[in-house]
């Protein structure tokens, strides 16, 4: 019979420890704690995500970066709003797009989502007035929230049929320590009342396409709630309508900020600004820590010509810059040009109500004056030394620009083969920042696009695929407002078929995030000729499809062949007029040599579509229209579930979609 074991009694003479003898490595930098919390601070949130569990000391660092993320778009296909927020409570990160604050078929009640992360204990209401909350912003620290709510960063896209008065009355939850908000319309919004209920709040980047009109803090509701100071680190309000005293009464509060940007401001009921006197009140301010700055008024409401200058008196030493694209003179262009500081960013806005020119953009189409800033662009992106390693560049661009073999001027296959008399005279060229890593592009075409539109974009995807080969986040969009040619029907274009030459971004090896926004809304174009953004569509039988399109193509592009070789004989001996070092960069051009041709994505198919072409490995977000990114395999179900074919029908079922 086994005997029971004999209670556990604790040793009167417990072991002593043996103090390890102290190690003879020479201690390494990764051995501190601060500097690995510095190090950290640069390393964007997928990277920790997959590296951070070396060991134990680096997760506990990062435990306040790594979070859960839930992401939905009302444009998603097919989508399930009842099921959108299920995932919501314990989530770190919530990007959300849609056009309702209450439950509908089309999207998810955005409203009680919120309220569930509240504390019952707290018993938070959500009474129009700011009584509610009054009495509970006491704490001001993170440890007081964590029992209660994990949601830490919030962004909203909302469309035309959000209400007004619903932004006014969400629940925000008080961990907020991000915020950031897009409308599609003119909208009232009290900034009091989230700065109050949302005492953490570092980020808060507030945007509307048209006009925001801001109230608070200082109202009768928000007056008395506010911390002073408060934690803000980044304030982006863009196409503001605002009273200059609201803001400077603001500014007061915020003395951490590290970004500070106004864009497009407008006065609020037609009150003015006076520039010399906000950039006065600004330099008595203590803003040590401001490391990017911007202030620009809207055209219609400028009094004075130096808004643009404010941003060198404030931030001299700043090396992320912004500017209004009407603010691009030449003495700003000098200034940047002749600063001793390497940018790392550069963002040029442009307003939504800007009238677009074959050769440019103007504020007024009866002011000439500013009619060439687009061409001081252009040439500042291709000749500043101090662009040389810029890493984020956000811009409008034309194409003529990028078309270093002038053919547009000369290829127009619905007209014949020839120079075309509608061509703009622009002298290309190749830019000076080779190392970008993120580029927002705002392509402007400013042609007929239905009869030259496949050689702009060939043109624009082949530029960027060989001048920015270290690209990691791409955003190429067709600007919905362009009017230029104005009642023109012939606009339409199909950005992401294989003869427009999307298949030549293929080559950036260092791609995570792709997005093309296509002006015309659906894709317009097979599944084969876009499905080799994911794994799936890199088989045989897509290979087989992508090239019988493409052999279909023979005749075209042996014409072309034809006439390419006429032109060339024509510009034998003539000087290369290019801006920049490209032509003394022989790989690079050899490269573009056949840049808008249709010969280029014949060679880009017959690559990509070889087993030893690695195609976008490290690919993992992608978007094909004005909606939320996905991952690429759910962005190509979505895409094409409204359209099946014979072929889609076939590929979602081998998903179980159908």
């Amino acid at each position: 019979m086994p005997t029971s074991p004999a209670p556990y009694q604790p040793d009167s003479h417990p072991q002593q420890l043996t103090p390890s003898p102290p190690s003879t490595r020479p201690l390494s930098p990764l051995d501190i704690p601060e500097l690995l919390e510095l190090i950290f601070s640069y390393i964007n949130g997928h990277t920790l995500r997959i590296s951070v569990l070396v060991c134990r000391q680096w997760y506990r660092l990062n435990q306040d970066r790594l979070f859960r993320e839930v992401i939905w778009d009302i444009n998603w296909k097919p989508s399930a709003p009842k099921q959108a927020l299920k995932q919501l409570p314990g989530a770190g990160r919530l990007v959300l797009s849609c056009s309702q604050e209450a439950l509908e078929w089309r999207g998810p009640d955005l409203h009680n989502a919120l309220l569930t992360l509240q504390t019952p204990a707290r018993q938070w209401t959500t009474n129009s007035s700011l009584a509610w909350y009054r009495n509970s912003v006491t704490a001001t620290t993170a440890t007081e929230f964590d029992n209660y709510s994990l949601l830490r960063e919030l962004v909203l896209t909302v469309g035309l049929n959000f209400k007004d008065t619903a932004m006014d009355v969400l629940p925000f939850p008080p961990s907020l320590t991000s915020l950031t908000i897009h409308q599609d319309m003119l909208v009232s919004l009290d900034i009091g009342r989230i700065l109050a209920i949302c005492p953490l709040l570092r980020t808060l980047h507030l945007s509307s396409k048209v006009v925001m009109v801001f109230r608070g803090p200082y109202t009768s509701q928000g007056k008395g709630t506010l911390q002073d100071p408060l934690p803000l680190r980044s304030l982006v309000l863009q196409h503001p309508a605002v009273r200059q005293s609201w803001m400077e009464d603001l500014l007061t509060i915020t003395p951490h900020l590290q970004e500070l940007q106004l864009i497009n401001v407008k006065g609020y009921n037609g009150a003015p600004w006076h520039s010399p006197r906000f950039r006065n009140y600004l330099q008595g301010l203590s803003l040590g820590h401001l490391r990017q700055f911007h202030f620009s008024q809207h055209w219609s409401s400028i009094d004075e010509p130096d808004q643009a200058e404010m941003a060198f008196a404030i931030c001299p030493l700043a090396k992320e810059r912004s500017f209004l694209c009407y603010d691009m003179t030449p003495e700003i262009v000098g200034s940047l040009t002749g600063q001793s500081i390497m940018l790392t960013t550069l963002e040029i806005h442009l307003p939504f109500d800007s009238y677009c020119y074959r050769d440019g953009w103007r504020r007024d189409t009866n002011d000439h004056g500013y009619q060439y800033s687009a061409r001081l662009l252009h040439q500042l992106l291709c000749e500043c030394s101090n662009l040389r390693h810029l890493r984020t560049l956000k811009i409008p661009y034309m194409t003529y620009w990028m078309d270093i073999h002038h053919r547009l001027g000369y290829f127009s296959p619905a007209e014949g083969y020839g120079p075309s008399r509608s061509s703009v005279m622009a002298v290309p060229g190749i830019w000076i920042c080779r190392g970008l890593e993120t580029l927002d592009l705002d392509l402007h075409l400013h042609e007929r696009a239905r009869v030259r539109g496949d050689l702009h974009l060939r043109i624009a995807y082949g530029y960027v695929a060989r001048v920015c080969t270290h690209l990691q986040d791409l955003r190429i969009s067709f600007p919905i407002n362009c009017p230029y040619p104005p009642g023109d029907p012939d606009w339409g274009y199909r950005p992401f078929g294989l003869s427009g030459g999307m298949c030549l971004l293929s080559r950036l090896a260092r791609l995570k995030r792709l997005r093309i926004e296509n002006r015309d809304g659906p894709v317009d174009c097979q599944l084969a000729e876009l499905n080799w953004l994911c794994r799936s569509g890199r088989m045989e039988e897509h290979r087989a499809r992508r090239r019988t399109i493409v052999d279909d193509w023979k005749e075209i592009y042996e014409r072309e062949a034809d006439v390419e070789s006429v032109r060339l004989s024509g510009v034998a001996g003539l000087p290369i007029i290019l801006l920049g070092s490209g032509r003394i960069d022989l790989e690079l051009m050899e490269s573009l040599k056949n840049q808008g041709l249709l010969r280029d994505v014949v060679d880009a198919v017959k690559d990509m579509d070889t087993d030893e072409f690695d195609c976008l490995p490290e690919l993992r977000r992608l978007a094909c229209g004005r909606h939320l990114d996905q991952t690429p395999e759910k962005e190509m179900r979505s895409v094409f579930y409204s359209r099946p074919s014979s072929f889609v029908v076939e590929w979602l079922s081998s998903w179980g979609w159908l």
